[in-house]
């Protein structure tokens, strides 16, 4: 099946339409105990006055105190993507932070504005508990708008 741009944005809009949306910077979840439990977001980065987006930082953390699963967090934009695991979960500290310059067209030309794709997975089968912290910034590292919708969440 063939998706067009069009219709990547039609789906996008319905998915927003339907999931409702939450404007914190910190989210929090949990993926059930199947192996294959995954959480969906989309985070959508605006120009709210303080300037147009750039890139979306993100980063995250395991909350369940056990030896397994790794909890790890994939972000993409455009044909953009990186991604970041909390290897430690025997501490409160996030893992390595990503900053995502979404679909940046040249060098110091970002076209950070537009959504983010957010997916949340583990690593095997165990309850575990994660935390998010995202922001849109613009190029010079400020907090510009910033939302986020959950569109899937495993239990």
């Amino acid at each position: 099946m063939k998706i067009n741009k069009k219709n990547q944005t039609l789906l996008a809009v319905s998915l927003l339409a339907l999931a409702g949306n939450a404007s914190a910077h910190d989210q929090s979840g949990d993926l059930g105990n199947a192996a294959s439990a995954t959480d969906y977001y989309v985070v959508t980065c605006s120009n709210d006055g303080s300037g147009a987006p750039y890139q979306l930082y993100f980063d995250l953390t395991d909350l369940t105190k056990n030896s397994a699963p790794v909890v790890s967090a994939q972000v993409t934009k455009d044909l953009m993507a990186a991604t970041t695991s909390d290897l430690v979960d025997t501490d409160t500290a996030a893992g390595p932070a990503i900053i995502l310059r979404g679909g940046a067209a040249a060098p110091g030309k970002g076209s950070g504005p537009g959504n983010y794709f957010v997916t949340i997975d583990k690593s095997k089968a165990g309850l575990e508990k994660y935390h998010f912290t995202f922001h849109c910034q613009t190029q010079n590292g400020d907090h510009t708008g910033t939302d986020i919708t959950t569109l899937q969440k495993s239990h």
